[in-house]
């Protein structure tokens, strides 16, 4: 197994761009082994 572990602070005014694209990436991190 292997973990990646970071931190961000989106820029002014993206936070809910930043939301989207985590979401997105989500479901196709979970489907890796």
């Amino acid at each position: 197994m292997i973990a990646v572990i970071f931190e961000v602070e989106p820029a002014e005014g993206k936070r809910d761009a930043y939301l989207g694209i985590a979401a997105e990436l989500k479901p196709l991190l979970e489907s890796i082994d």
